[in-house]
C-alpha cells in the first residue's frame, strides 16, 4: 500500500480507536495538552507516533511475507500498538461485559473484538485487504 493511502486509513484507525476512548471519558495523556476542551483524546506527538506505527503497519504488510497480508492479521498488530500506547499510560478501558472484565489487560474482549472488526472492516473496503480463508478463521 502506498503511504499516503496509509495514513489515511491510519487516520480513520485512530477515530475508530478515539471514539472507544471518548464513549470511556479517556484522554491519553500529552506533554503537547494546552487544555482546550477540542483537544482529541490522543494528541499531539502521541497521535503522530500511533499515525506513524500503523501507516508502517499497512504499508510493509505485504512486503514482510512477501505476500498480500490478510485484514485480521494486519487488525491484531495494529490492536497491539493501540494496547501498548494504554499500556505505557497505564490506561484501562472499563469493559461493557463484567464477566469478561479483567485488570491484566488494558482492553478487554468486547472491546477489543470492536476494535478488531472495525480495522478488519476498514482494510478490507477501504485498501483491498484480503480476507481470510474459511479455515483461518477457526
Amino acid at each position: 500500500m502506498k503511504e499516503g493511502d496509509a495514513r489515511e486509513l491510519a487516520f480513520a484507525i485512530i477515530g475508530d480507536f478515539e471514539e472507544l476512548l471518548a464513549e470511556n471519558g479517556i484522554r491519553i495523556p500529552s506533554a503537547d495538552r494546552e487544555g482546550r476542551e477540542e483537544e482529541a483524546c490522543i494528541y499531539g506527538t502521541e497521535y503522530y507516533l500511533l499515525e506513524d506505527a500503523i501507516t508502517d503497519i499497512l504499508v510493509k504488510g505485504s512486503k514482510r511475507t512477501g505476500r498480500t497480508p490478510q485484514a485480521r492479521d494486519m487488525a491484531f498488530r495494529i490492536i497491539e500498538e493501540l494496547e501498548e500506547v494504554l499500556d505505557y499510560h497505564h490506561i484501562k478501558i472499563p469493559s461493557v461485559d463484567s464477566a469478561r472484565a479483567t485488570s491484566d489487560v488494558a482492553l478487554c474482549m468486547p472491546e477489543w473484538d470492536r476494535l478488531r472488526d472495525g480495522i478488519v472492516g476498514l482494510l478490507q473496503r477501504e485498501a483491498g485487504v484480503a480476507k481470510e480463508p474459511a479455515m483461518a478463521r477457526r
